[in-house]
């Protein structure tokens, strides 16, 4: 035989599995050679104007359909005939007689019965309702019919077509429907899955072999059906539910997910909130198993077969088809359902109430504007469901799920912004859950806490300025809360969903009234002083481009490398911009010690390796997690090493993992804290010189002076290193007034001076300054004509505040990171003043301790330097902004401080000079501010003593 010919008797091969075990596979078909038929065929059904019968014009235009209708047609026709005449066969080779001349009327019935009810049923109900029964009727009646009058030929006329009607009818049917002797070979082969399934374990693998899967017309029970699901969801819950969706849903077998489910949750293994969790967060798709127009309905329904099961649990029953409704009562009767009412009823009827109304209400319930939140309340039953989930708040995980009902109702009952505002205090309890089921419920539920918050800062907030930000800061988390929601799983999605757009709906109503009583306009604040500026803040992250090039060059070597730099000078806004400029062959992780330090190496190490492995699991497929906290602990290094082989083996050749460590020095203060060993810096040294596949990268504060003392000296010695230094004038300058496309606010040349002269280009004194400035511009006090453009009066009157607000940088970088001659050094330059000699400092301190002093405070570029021919007397040195100076100098003198250190070997100490000039300098601060005290009394008492006189 030829290709064509093998292809034409397979595909006819297949219609027939289909029509008598697969009619899903059958309907999918059509809908595959004929796009949009099933679509038609629902629009039909739902009309009711039309049918959705294939014309003659679909059938020469689709060649497909026309293939397959004819093999239809040929099915109809040849197989009832090839049937007949094997069995006519069959029965002569044994000695019986066959009546060959009459017999072939009794076939010729069938095939035509068969082909007009395919017709008539296809006209009506669709081309595979028709071809299906068609096929099934014309083969059942053909054979049988041809057969019947074979064996009877000997009778007269009228008695042999009677019994030829009669025995091809009961037969027919019991073929074609009953189909009694494959049943048969069914149950044996039920019997015997279930025997091995016990006897191996493998309870999925023989569920899935099950003739349930393979013969789609099953009416009678199979045998062991529910014990094998039992066994499944109790050894696997995730494959459990995934058979469990298949068999809910079948017409006539939907018992044994009754009885299954049940066993289940009266053995109370596993809580029924997390099966519920677990059926909505993945529901299978529903498939239809019968033929009829409304299953095209529940199939483009998601939540279907969880449905479908809840209906089980809850012993609802609400499908008015004849066949559920027999199927239901008789194996109520036969006792294959189980018929004590299950503990987790309620809780489930009331799901099945929620997803049943969303299904029926749609996804936007405030689609109309005439929709208010009573009619979801009324519709959805969220009343009742609160009162129905109170008993289920001493389940695991019960409390959980009576919080969201409970706040979701509350949040449709709020009548204006007073109601959402006391609401803020209700979410307290469902935040002092641990570790809830269901962690992304809880974000939406934060985000509106904060609206919450908001509306009572809008309603007591007294200035418009601070009314209106309430408002968008409001609108924003709102907005927020329906990103998040949208994520989540129904009928919480929508009920949430429809609980952001009732309260978006008043705070916009109330945006509108406070607009109407004033317009007020104001600055935007694009300047971030604080925080590392990140990719998405733009134009914010000026400059950088000779330090990002060395990196990236550098890099390339795969050698270790080290950024370092004062505090706040940019380091970690480099390393999260340097994740969007790494070519694909370095995957990047970033880790931050301050919020990964653990109190033992073991801790350390699991912390970051936990990091890294969540960083890179969407990178690399199938990335286990790290070994156990035990066996950190017991063996810390060799459980790291096993983690980064894990992520090696699955690195493509030519790949590699940047692991960035930002603010390395918190290693160190642990290390000196004895909380994690010092060998922790010698492991760290062999993991860049292993040549694995693993780049190392640190961004901290020290100098490479101070990096190579102590602990960090085994380490540092083999690396390279980037110092990240100020901003250049034109950077700074772009900084300063384009923070953002299109910023409206304009900047006097002078105050450009006066900026970058008290900032000497540091971006974050100089993003403090301007992020001060624009809020001292939008003080009403302060708008007029000067509301768009920034004087240099404007910048000096908010120098002091930033000085205070940046007092953590300065404490803690100048002086905190400065030993005692140092902070002298700095209190002498700034009593001075602007560049001050270096005899100054010399005449204290000495003149090695002094160059010692300056050199490092020089090298921490606090300090700046104005060389001259000798250097060692007449250099003059400055503070790199105004407010190194102006802290230094509220800082008290430090001579108690030095003094308490006793350190007998330095000239500061020894000098008796220096120290009495010291004193004589303290006493004369204080004796000023003492006679300005005793003035300031005495002028007081003199204007008292007047008035009484008076």
């Amino acid at each position: 035989m030829s290709g064509k010919a093998l292809t034409f008797l397979r595909d006819c091969v297949r219609l027939l599995y289909w029509v008598f075990f697969k009619p899903t596979a059958l309907r999918a078909h059509i809908n595959q050679i004929a796009p949009g038929y099933e679509e038609r065929l629902l629009n039909a059904e739902r009309s009711r104007l039309g049918k959705a019968s294939v014309t003659m014009r679909e059938l020469r235009g689709n060649p497909a359909l026309r293939a397959f209708m004819f093999k239809a047609l040929l099915a109809e026709v040849a197989v009832p005939i090839l049937l007949y005449v094997a069995i006519g066969l069959t029965i002569t080779a044994f000695g019986g007689h066959f009546n060959w001349q009459k017999s072939w009327s009794g076939v010729a019935v069938g095939v035509a019965v068969g082909i007009a009810v395919g017709v008539v049923v296809g006209v009506a109900f669709g081309v595979a309702v028709g071809v299906a029964g068609g096929v099934a009727v014309g083969v059942a009646f053909g054979v049988t019919g041809g057969v019947a009058v074979g064996v009877t030929g000997g009778v007269a006329v009228g008695v042999e077509v009677g019994v030829a009607v009669g025995v091809a009818f009961g037969v027919g049917v019991g073929v074609a429907y009953a189909r009694l002797p494959i049943y048969l070979f069914e149950v044996i082969s039920a019997i015997f899955k279930y025997q091995r399934a016990v006897r191996e374990k493998l309870f999925a693998r023989e569920l899935s072999r099950s003739p349930l899967y393979f013969d789609e017309l099953i009416v009678l029970p199979l045998p062991y059906l529910s014990s094998l699901l039992l066994h499944l969801l109790q050894q696997d819950l995730k494959a459990g539910l995934i058979h469990l969706s298949f068999i809910a849903n079948h017409p006539t077998q939907d018992w044994a997910a009754q009885k299954a489910m049940k066993r289940l949750l009266a053995e109370a293994r596993i809580p029924f909130f997390s099966i519920l969790d677990r059926l909505l967060i993945a529901p299978e798709p529903y498939q239809p198993l019968a033929l009829l127009d409304a299953e095209i309905r529940r199939a483009s329904f998601r939540y279907y077969s969880a449905l479908s099961i809840l209906e089980e649990i809850a012993d609802i029953h609400w499908h008015d088809v004849w066949l559920n409704r027999w199927n239901r009562e008789m194996t109520f009767r036969l006792g294959l359902r189980i018929r004590e009412r299950s503990r987790y009823a309620a809780f489930a009827g009331v799901y099945f109430n929620l997803l049943r109304t969303y299904w029926r209400e749609g996804d936007d319930l405030f689609e109309g504007e005439e929709t208010d939140a009573a009619s979801v309340i009324e519709s959805y039953r969220l009343d009742n469901a609160v009162e129905q989930f109170e008993d289920a708040r001493n389940l695991p995980h019960g409390e959980e799920f009576y919080q969201s009902l409970l706040l979701i109702t509350a949040a449709l009952q709020c009548e204006g912004l007073q109601n959402i505002a006391k609401l803020r205090d209700e979410f307290k309890p469902l935040f002092e859950i641990a570790d809830p089921l269901r962690p992304r419920f809880v974000a939406v539920f934060r985000h509106l806490r904060n609206v919450a918050i908001d509306a009572a800062s809008f309603l007591t907030a007294a200035h418009e300025i601070t009314r209106r930000d309430a408002l968008l800061k409001a609108q924003g988390a709102l907005e927020e809360a329906r990103r998040q929601a949208d994520e989540v799983y129904e009928p919480e999605r929508s009920l949430l969903l429809s609980a952001i757009e009732y309260w978006r709906r008043m705070f916009a109503v109330e945006g509108g009234r406070v607009a109407e009583r004033a317009e007020v306009e104001t600055l935007p604040n694009p300047y971030v002083a604080g925080r590392p500026i990140r990719p998405e803040d733009g134009k914010l992250f000026a400059g950088r481009r000779d330090e990002m090039k060395l990196i990236e060059e550098k890099l390339h070597t795969g050698v270790g490398l080290v950024i370092y730099g004062q505090r706040r000078i940019g380091k970690s806004s480099i390393l999260l911009h340097l994740r969007e400029r790494l070519p694909h062959s370095l995957l990047p992780v970033y880790l931050n010690l301050q919020q990964l330090m653990a109190n033992t190496t073991g801790g350390f190490l699991r912390t970051v390796g936990n990091e890294i492995a969540k960083q890179l699991r969407d990178k690399l497929a199938d990335l286990p997690a790290p070994p156990s906290a035990e066996e950190f602990d017991r063996e810390p290094f060799l459980s790291f090493n096993q983690a980064l082989d894990e992520i090696e083996r699955r690195l493509a050749p030519a790949q590699r993992v940047l692991l960035s460590f930002d603010e390395f020095e918190e290693l160190e203060q642990r290390v000196k804290a004895g909380r994690i060993g010092k060998e922790i810096f010698a492991y760290l040294r062999g993991v860049t010189q292993t040549g694995r596949g693993f780049a190392l990268l640190f961004a901290g504060l020290h100098t490479l002076e101070q990096m190579t003392r102590e602990y960090w000296n085994p380490f540092f010695q083999s690396v390279q290193t980037v110092r990240v230094g100020y901003l250049g004038e034109l950077d700074a300058r772009q900084l300063i007034t384009d923070p953002i496309d299109q910023f409206p606010l304009r900047y006097d040349e002078e105050a450009i001076n006066r900026i970058a002269e008290v900032t000497r280009a540091h971006p974050y004194l100089a993003q403090s300054v301007c992020h001060n400035l624009v809020n001292h511009l939008n003080n009403p006090l302060n708008r007029g004509f000067k509301k768009w453009r920034a004087k240099a009066e404007d910048v000096d009157a908010v120098l002091e505040r930033t000085l205070e607000s940046s007092g953590y940088y300065f404490d803690d970088y100048v002086w905190g990171w400065s030993n005692p001659h140092e902070r002298i050094a700095l209190s002498l330059l700034a009593e001075a003043g602007d560049w001050a000699e270096f005899a100054l400092v010399e005449k204290h301190l000495g003149r090695e301790t002094a160059l010692k002093a300056t050199k490092s405070l020089k090298g921490r570029a606090i300090l700046d330097e104005l060389k001259t021919a000798n250097w060692s007397s007449a250099s003059r040195f400055r503070f790199r902004g105004c407010g190194y100076s102006g802290r230094s100098r509220r800082r008290e003198f430090c001579w108690n401080e030095v003094r308490n250190s006793k350190d007998a070997t330095t000239p500061f100490l020894r000098g008796a000079s220096a120290n009495q000039q010291l004193k004589r300098h303290a006493r004369r601060r204080r004796g000023a501010s003492s006679d300005s005290r005793v003035a300031t009394g005495r002028r007081r008492a003199g204007i008292c003593l007047r008035r009484r006189r008076r």
